[in-house]
C-alpha cells in the first residue's frame, strides 16, 4: 500500500512535539544561530572579524553533520543519547556525501539530458535569434516550457527515487551503492506521494519565511532575523523525521 503524502507531513511535524524532536530542533536552532552570527560578523569586514566569521562557519558545518546523523539516529530510536552524535560519525559521513553528489550528479545529468531535445527543436525551428523568435510565434516558448516541465520532472524523479540513501547510511550503516540500489527499490510505487511531502515542506517553509519577513518589512527588523533562527531548524528537523518515517514505513526491497 502506497504511504500518503498527507500522513507523511503529519507524523514529520508531529513528531517535533516530542522530547525527541525538541533536542533534534534546538541542535538545529543553535547550528543555525552559528551560521547567521557568522554572517553578520563577515559584513562587518575587519580581518579579526572575518577570521571569527569563517571559524563559526566551520564549527556550523561540523555541527550540522553530527546533528543530521545523530538526528536521523535519534528519531529511529525515540531517544535522545550521546553515542548517537559521537559514534561512527566518519564512514556515515563520507557515504553520504557520496550520495549526495551522486545523486546531484544523476539529476542534473537526467535533467539536461530532458531539457536538450526541446533546445534542439528550437534551434532547427530557427528560434535561436531574435528575429527566428519572432517568426516562430508561439512555438518557442511552448519548446521551452516543455523542456523545463520534462527536465524538471527528470530531476525531481532522480531526487526522489534516491533520498532514501541518506537515512540508510546514517542508521543503518548502509555502504554507498547498497544504499542507493535499496532507495531506488524501496521508493518504486510511492514517489509520487514522496514527491507531494516534500513539496509540502517546501510550502511550509515558505509560507512561515514569507510570515516573517511581511512583519519584519512593517516592523523591527529582528523579526526578519528570527524567522531564520526559527523556520530553518524547524523545518531541517522535520525533513530528518520525515526521511526516518519514510524507512520505516516504507517494505524492505
Amino acid at each position: 500500500m502506497a504511504v500518503n503524502a498527507l500522513d507523511i507531513l503529519k507524523h514529520a511535524f508531529g513528531s517535533l512535539k516530542t522530547p525527541v524532536g525538541q533536542k533534534v530542533v534546538g541542535l538545529f536552532f543553535l547550528v543555525q544561530a552559528l551560521n547567521i552570527g557568522g554572517t553578520l560578523l563577515m559584513e562587518s569586514g575587519s580581518g579579526t572579524m572575518i577570521g571569527i566569521s569563517v571559524a563559526l562557519s566551520l564549527v556550523a558545518a561540523l555541527v550540522g553533520v553530527i546533528s543530521t546523523i545523530g538526528g536521523l539516529r535519534a528519531f529511529r530510536e525515540g531517544e535522545f543519547s550521546k553515542e548517537m552524535f559521537t559514534e561512527n560519525l566518519v564512514w556515515p559521513f563520507g557515504r553520504i556525501l557520496g550520495a549526495n553528489i551522486t545523486t546531484a550528479i544523476l539529476a542534473y545529468a537526467l535533467g539536461f539530458l530532458f531539457i536538450l531535445p526541446a533546445g534542439i527543436l528550437a534551434m532547427l525551428s530557427g528560434a535561436a535569434t531574435p528575429s527566428g523568435v519572432a517568426a516562430s510565434g508561439g512555438l518557442t516558448m511552448i519548446l521551452g516550457i516543455l523542456g523545463l516541465i520534462m527536465g524538471l520532472g527528470a530531476f525531481f524523479y532522480v531526487t526522489v527515487a534516491l533520498i532514501l540513501s541518506q537515512p540508510l547510511l546514517a542508521i543503518d550503516d548502509r555502504r554507498l551503492f547498497q544504499a542507493l540500489d535499496e532507495s531506488i527499490q524501496r521508493t518504486k510505487g510511492h514517489r509520487s506521494s514522496i514527491f507531494v511531502a516534500l513539496l509540502g515542506l517546501v510550502l511550509v517553509y515558505l509560507l512561515l519565511w514569507a510570515v516573517f519577513a511581511a512583519i519584519g518589512a512593517v516592523g523591527p527588523d529582528f523579526i526578519t532575523m528570527l524567522g531564520l533562527l526559527v523556520v530553518g531548524p524547524i523545518v531541517t528537523s522535520a525533513s530528518l523525521s520525515l526521511l526516518n518515517y519514510l524507512t520505516e514505513e516504507l517494505p524492505e526491497a
